[in-house]
């Protein structure tokens, strides 16, 4: 396979641009359990056990809660991401190697893209984290700002990437395949020509493979099985550089 076949690169954010601290895990996944046994009046047992069983049904904790009768996703996604944003700061550092290896992709004609599970103003706040900054597109308060505006859209564009693909704004989160399918219809790339990262194979990188994109799996270190779904094995997100340049 030629370097130069890709056109376009989607990225996951959480735990593919950087490895999640299983800190920040583990407040999460107690923050969701939590939630359903103070809104539904259960015990932690209980709640944990009821959220996994929809969790499963539904392919994430966000969609899990909605159906649970918790809350919207917007104001879970929200909830969720204030609660963790100590951690978070606590937890992810600024990294210029990333940074620079991602400004030599966009130097290289590449298109880029984010893909999160969450609301756009909350991505930004990420990217941020990890040294990513907009200040040639005016500022990122505005883009925060505009990642509320027309829903209807792609997403808002930040620092090299091009959309910060919207999710949870649109009613739809990962893994569902339409969200990739308006990807492809706005942008007018062709599938083969899209290579998409992320670091779960079944909320990542499944639609994608059955849309005819190819797949990277950022493994950061952890011993995992091979998948068929998986075209590429990432050491750590560095390594995505050499496929396509």
């Amino acid at each position: 396979m030629q370097k130069n076949k890709f056109k376009a690169v989607i990225f996951d954010v959480d735990g593919t641009l950087y490895k999640t601290d299983k800190r920040l895990l583990e407040f999460i996944n107690n923050w969701g359990i939590d939630k359903v046994a103070n809104c539904l009046n259960l015990d932690r047992e209980q709640a944990q056990s009821l959220l996994s069983a929809k969790k499963k049904e539904t392919g994430s904790s966000t969609k899990a809660m909605k159906a649970l009768g918790i809350g919207d996703m917007s104001t879970i996604s929200r909830e969720v991401n204030t609660a963790s944003a100590p951690i978070k700061e606590e937890t992810i550092q600024k990294d210029s190697r990333l940074v620079e290896m991602v400004e030599r992709l966009k130097q290289a004609g590449m298109k880029l893209f984010t893909l999160r599970n969450g609301i756009g103003e909350e991505t930004v706040k990420t990217l941020r984290l990890l040294g990513f900054t907009d200040e040639a597109r005016g500022g990122a308060v505005e883009v925060e700002k505009n990642c509320t505006r027309n829903k209807e859209e792609l997403g808002p564009s930040f620092g090299p990437f091009e959309a910060l693909i919207r999710t949870v704004e649109t009613g739809r989160m990962k893994p569902d395949r339409a969200i990739l399918d308006n990807f492809l219809n706005r942008t007018g790339l062709r599938p083969v020509e899209c290579l998409i990262t992320g670091d779960r194979v079944d909320v990542d990188l499944i639609p994608a493979k059955r849309l005819g994109m190819k797949t990277a799996l950022a493994v950061w270190g952890e011993r995992i099985e091979l998948h068929p779904d998986v075209d590429f094995y990432l050491e750590s997100i560095y390594d995505v550089e050499g496929l396509l340049i």
